[in-house]
């Protein structure tokens, strides 16, 4: 039956899984999951006051710097990453934000930098076949310039940060990923 097959993302049967986590990770990407990551990802820094938005703007940067949420629709347009590769970006950004709380004045690109390491280290890991980083840099040449030692050291960074311990549960998926889950 097609419940005894195997989810192709797993070594399980796709009935040993949340039926309403399998279903939205056949859903395409929406502009809802862009900004709430948009805003997971703002909270792992500390702007600095000159660069900060006020309290009731969204995670947008300054004016004259792209957006956020932009900057990930750019990305998503650009690579066609997964549902589940964006949504992953949550775990990862609740690993890491106890240990950036002590990051203080960052700039208006310090946003931008942790998601992009986040993604091309979901990406990494969630699939067989990524982006290199040198492609990663042709994504991103139109908002930002960052060169692929750049781009090498910032995943690099993440990495540490999460200790090299990408792994991560079912139930902690459908944890973040409930904002989206029916």
């Amino acid at each position: 039956s097609a419940l005894s097959r195997r989810h192709p993302h797993s070594l399980i049967a796709i009935a040993s899984h949340n039926p309403s986590l399998v279903h939205l990770l056949s859903t395409r990407i929406t502009r809802d999951m862009v900004d709430h990551v948009a805003r997971h990802a703002a909270k792992c820094v500390c702007m600095h006051p000159a660069y900060a938005s006020p309290a009731s703007a969204s995670p947008y940067a300054p004016p004259g710097v792209h957006s956020l949420s932009h900057f990930i629709i750019q990305i998503v347009n650009t690579t066609n990453i997964s549902t589940a590769t964006l949504l992953s970006c949550l775990i990862y950004f609740d690993r890491i934000r106890a240990k950036m709380n002590g990051v203080r004045h960052a700039t208006s690109s310090a946003m931008h930098r942790i998601f992009l390491a986040t993604i091309i280290v979901a990406a990494k890991y969630l699939n067989d076949s990524a982006p290199k980083n040198s492609h990663w840099a042709s994504f991103v040449e139109n908002t930002h310039r960052w060169k692929v030692d750049e781009i090498n050291t910032m995943e690099r960074e993440l990495l540490r940060l999460l200790d090299f311990d990408m792994r991560f549960s079912e139930e902690e998926a459908c944890l973040h990923f409930a904002p989206f889950m029916t």
